[in-house]
C-alpha cells in the first residue's frame, strides 16, 4: 500500500511538469497500475482465488519493465546533456586526453 500511495504522490508531482505523454505514463502511470495490481493479487490470494500469482507476476513484470525503461531514459538524458563551453579538461601535450587517454591507450 505504501508503494501505491507514493506512486500517487509522484503522479501528482509529474502532472505539474512538462513531460512527454510516454514519460508520464512510465514514470507515474505504470507504477500506479502495478501497485494496484499487487493489491488486487493480495486480495485474490487472501480469498484463495485462482490466478493470484499470475496477477502478481504481471505486476512485477510491469515494475521491472518500467524500471528498465526509466533507467534507460535517464541515461539517454544524461548522455545528451551539453557541457558548458568553459568546461575544464585535462590536457596532455595540448590535446584533450579523452576516454582513451584515461586508460593509457594511444589515439
Amino acid at each position: 500500500m505504501s508503494g501505491f500511495v507514493y506512486s500517487l504522490i509522484v503522479g501528482t508531482n509529474i502532472r505539474r511538469r512538462e513531460l512527454l505523454l510516454s514519460d508520464r505514463l512510465w514514470y507515474a502511470g505504470a507504477p500506479i497500475v502495478a501497485y494496484a495490481l499487487i493489491t488486487v493479487a493480495a486480495c485474490m490470494a487472501w480469498n484463495r482465488t485462482a490466478g493470484s500469482l499470475e496477477v502478481l507476476a504481471g505486476a512485477m513484470a510491469l515494475l521491472l519493465a518500467g524500471g528498465i525503461r526509466n533507467a534507460w531514459d535517464g541515461l539517454i538524458f544524461l548522455v545528451g546533456q551539453v557541457k558548458a563551453p568553459n568546461c575544464r579538461r585535462d590536457r596532455v601535450a595540448g590535446r584533450s586526453r579523452g576516454l582513451a587517454g584515461n586508460f593509457g591507450f594511444v589515439k
